[in-house]
């Protein structure tokens, strides 16, 4: 019987180098440590970008750097239950031979995907990793709420839940991020959650974790030895309130002689408008793009790690890898309310404090005076919950026993094929 193939399977969703170094790239790199070997097959619906300009190579290559296996990308068409996924299909089927296949499928028309082929291969099964609310974050992109209705997003949604209906149906398994998505999708496609496991973002805890040394070397060579620094790690877009993030900085300027605002962003402009839109005094900031190999040297150096999210359906389902990070540097942390499993461990670790509305200065002002007014937990505490609670080896033995069973179900269906 040939061995198992691992494939990592990614459909539509582009790929930010970042994001995928964070939550594949770690990810696949403890699997690897422990002798499950997958390899990276992306259909990209940003494929001639990617493969024709220079921005688009250096980011493939930044993320390829950062994976133990191959990366294979295939071009994914527009209207993806339409045209996208009939195209990779095709394409998928191609690059699939005899041997028995596991596939773990991010994402719901990744998941969907792989239910095609695996209802017309048995020796292919596969595990449908749900990464958060799709029909909500349908509806939050075309208006700003992930629970509106209406109209303007009635069939996207319709199309979304039929394929992800299809995906939960086929797969042979499910991850989820938070408890509250698997309740989720148990209420929309009873069952789904009888075969779901949850597993938080998590940290790689070889790259993230309490370092005395990085921190004061760090702080250093930002001349911020003496400061209050506030780190905020990730992208501009609107749901994470770049605007509340800048008034933040702001009042954090008010409260504290010595505060400083670090912003880790892929759009380093962008931010800087927004700070200067807030009036934050000049040399009270630092907004910087690096590589996700880089980071932790910044996030030690900080001293509270900021998440500003307001209520949502989609926030409601969500994990932010960010917020392990922050948390296995010992970083403390300011977060919206209601923020996956997330919000409700702040408060019952103690690991920082929680806003009830993020959007709102006189909140912000209140949360963080309380925080500076008690002190902040210990690092030592913190980089402690985080090692506990978000480190990926520590949910090792789930991920194994996943594969294992989806391998054992691969190769059965191998040996029936051939008799």
């Amino acid at each position: 019987m040939p061995e198992t193939r691992y494939i990592f399977l990614s459909a539509g969703e582009g790929f930010p180098s970042t994001v995928f170094a964070s939550q594949v790239g770690d990810l696949l790199g403890v699997l690897s440590r422990a002798g499950i070997n997958f390899e990276v097959l992306g259909f990209d619906p940003f494929y001639p970008r990617n493969r024709l300009t220079r921005r688009g190579r250096d980011s493939l290559l930044e993320l390829s750097d950062r994976l133990p296996g191959p990366l294979k990308l295939r071009p994914f068409m527009p209207y993806e239950d339409r045209i996208g996924l009939p195209f990779a299909r095709r394409l998928l089927s191609l690059s699939l031979d005899r041997r028995p296949t596991v596939i773990h499928a991010r994402g719901v028309w990744a998941a969907a995907l792989a239910a095609r082929v695996s209802q017309r291969r048995r020796s292919v099964k596969f595990l449908y990793d749900v990464r958060g609310d799709y029909v909500a974050e349908h509806a939050f992109h075309h208006t700003g709420r992930g629970d509106a209705r209406g109209l303007r997003v009635r069939a996207g949604q319709w199309r979304i839940g039929r394929a992800e209906r299809r995906a939960c149906d086929a797969a042979s398994r499910l991850l989820c991020v938070s408890n509250a998505l698997r309740t989720t999708l148990e209420g929309r496609y009873p069952g789904a959650g009888v075969k779901a496991a949850v597993i938080p973002s998590g940290h790689d805890p070889r790259r993230f974790f309490l370092d005395p040394e990085l921190r004061a070397k760090t702080r250093k060579m930002l001349g911020l030895e003496d400061a209050f620094v506030l780190v905020y790690a990730g992208s501009m877009v609107p749901y994470q309130l770049p605007e509340a993030l800048a008034r933040l900085g702001q009042i954090a300027c008010e409260l504290h002689p010595k505060a400083h605002l670090l912003i880790l962003t892929q759009n380093p402009e962008t931010a800087r408008g927004y700070l200067i839109r807030a009036n934050l005094p000049l040399g009270r900031s630092t907004c910087i793009r690096v590589p996700h190999s880089e980071v932790p040297a910044y996030l030690s150096a900080s001293d509270l790690g900021l998440l500003l999210r307001r209520r949502d359906p989609v926030n409601r389902a969500a994990s932010p890898t960010k917020v392990a990070e922050y948390l296995a540097s010992g970083v403390p942390v300011l977060v919206g309310p209601e923020i996956g499993d997330t919000s409700e461990l702040v408060v019952q670790a103690g690991l920082g404090a929680v806003l009830d509305d993020p959007e709102s200065p006189r909140a912000l002002r209140a949360a963080l005076g309380d925080l500076l007014e008690r002190g902040l937990p210990s690092r030592e505490h913190v980089a402690k919950v985080a090692q506990r609670r978000f480190a990926r080896d520590r949910f090792l033995p789930t991920y194994l026993d996943l594969y294992g069973q989806l391998s054992t179900a691969a190769q059965r269906g191998a040996a029936a094929t051939r008799l």
